[in-house]
C-alpha cells in the first residue's frame, strides 16, 4: 500500500515495498507485511531506523522470492526497440524514423544494449556525450532527441522516478548558414546529376524551393498550374501541419513530361546524403536557399517568396493578416522566375 513515507523513488527500486501496510500509533512507526504466507512486523519510534529495517527486509524478500523491479524488467534495448516501434514509427515521417534508426543502432545501442536503466548514471550519461566526435554536431542533437525520448517514456512508465537526460550537458548544435550556388556551381550541378536516379527529385527542389521533407508530398495540377505541398515545418501559430498552394514555376513546368512518367518521390535521408557526391561543398538544403535568392533576383518581393517558401510572412499585423495574393498575381509572378546560367 503506498503511503507518504516512501518516495517514488524507493518504490520502484524495492518493489515489495507495496505490499507493507503502516501505521503511525503513540509515537510508533508499524509497517506490517503479511503475504505469500509470510509475516513480518517491523516498529521504531524513529522512522529512519523503521524505514531501513523495512528496505532490508524487501532485499531479502527479493533474494528469496524473486519479484523484479519495473528498472530491471527488460534491458535498455528492449524498451528502445519498443519506444522507436510502438511509439516512434506510427507518429513520425519514415525519414525522421530512419535517421532516429540509424542513430539508435549507430551511437547508442553499441554502449547501452545490454544493461538495465539502473545500471546507467547520469555520469555515464555525460561521459558519453563528452566523448561523441566535436564534428558530429547534428548527430549528437539528435542521440539527445531520441535519448530523451526513450528515457522520458520509461519516467511516463514508472520504470525510473525521474529522466536523467534533463541534466545531461549537450554541447548545442550551431547550424551552418545556408548558402546559395553560384551560377558557375549551378550548371556544374545540373551537369553532374544528368542520368542520376535522383535528378528530377534535384531538380524539383532546385525549381520550387521545396524542403526536402515536403517533395514527397508535392501534388501537381498541371491544368490550373498550381503545385499543393504539404508543410514541412509548424509556424508558431499552428497546432498542426497545414498545405500551401503555389504556382508551379517556368523551370518546373519546362519538366512536365518527366515528372508524369518517372519517379521522383525520393526520401529526403537518401536525398541528402548522396548530395554532396554532386555538389561538393553545398547541402541538400542549399537547393532551397538558392531557390529563394533567384527568385528574388528575377525581382519577386520578398514577402510572395515566403509565402511560396512556407516561412512566416513577416512581423506586422498587415503582413500576416490582411495579405493574401490572388493565385492569378502569383502565377504573374513567377513568370519573372527564369534565368540563364
Amino acid at each position: 500500500m503506498k503511503n507518504n513515507v516512501f518516495t517514488k523513488t524507493e518504490y520502484i527500486k524495492f518493489p515489495y515495498l507495496h505490499f507493507f501496510t503502516y501505521q503511525y500509533v503513540n509515537g510508533v512507526y508499524s509497517f506490517r507485511y503479511h503475504r505469500n504466507g509470510q509475516q513480518k512486523n517491523i516498529s521504531s519510534k524513529i522512522l529512519e531506523k523503521a524505514k531501513i529495517k523495512v528496505i532490508e527486509y524487501c532485499n531479502l524478500l527479493y533474494i528469496n522470492c524473486g519479484i523484479i523491479p519495473e528498472s530491471q524488467k527488460n534491458t535498455f534495448n528492449e524498451f528502445a526497440e519498443k519506444w522507436l516501434n510502438i511509439v516512434k514509427k506510427p507518429n513520425v515521417n519514415k525519414d525522421t524514423y530512419r535517421v532516429y534508426r540509424v542513430v539508435y543502432l549507430n551511437y547508442i545501442k553499441p554502449i547501452f544494449e545490454n544493461k538495465y536503466f539502473s545500471d546507467i548514471s547520469l555520469f555515464e550519461l555525460q561521459e558519453f556525450f563528452n566523448n561523441l566526435p566535436a564534428e558530429k554536431g547534428k548527430t549528437r542533437e539528435n542521440i539527445k532527441i531520441v535519448l530523451n525520448g526513450i528515457y522520458q517514456f520509461a519516467y511516463m512508465e514508472s520504470i525510473i522516478d525521474k529522466n536523467p537526460m534533463e541534466r545531461v550537458i549537450v554541447k548545442r548544435h550551431i547550424r551552418k548558414k545556408g548558402k546559395c550556388l553560384t551560377f558557375e556551381d549551378e550548371k556544374r550541378f545540373l551537369g553532374s546529376i544528368k542520368g542520376s536516379s535522383r535528378e528530377l527529385a534535384w531538380l524539383i527542389m532546385l525549381y520550387s524551393g521545396v524542403r526536402p521533407g515536403e517533395l514527397a508530398t508535392i501534388e501537381f495540377n498541371w491544368l490550373e498550374n498550381v503545385m499543393t505541398i504539404k508543410n514541412g515545418k509548424l509556424k508558431e501559430s499552428q497546432k498542426e501541419y497545414e498545405y500551401r498552394t503555389i504556382p508551379i514555376f517556368p523551370k518546373l513546368k519546362a519538366l512536365m513530361p518527366r515528372i508524369r512518367e518517372e519517379e521522383w518521390k525520393h526520401g529526403a535521408y537518401a536525398l541528402s546524403r548522396n548530395f554532396p557526391r554532386f555538389c561538393p561543398n553545398y547541402r541538400l538544403y542549399d537547393l532551397r536557399h538558392t531557390f529563394i535568392t533567384r527568385t528574388k533576383e528575377c525581382g519577386v518581393h520578398d514577402e510572395l517568396v515566403s509565402l511560396w517558401t512556407g516561412h512566416e510572412l513577416g512581423k506586422s499585423v498587415t503582413a500576416n493578416v490582411y495579405t493574401h495574393y490572388q493565385m492569378s498575381y502569383q502565377q504573374e509572378q513567377a513568370l519573372k522566375v527564369e534565368y540563364e546560367l
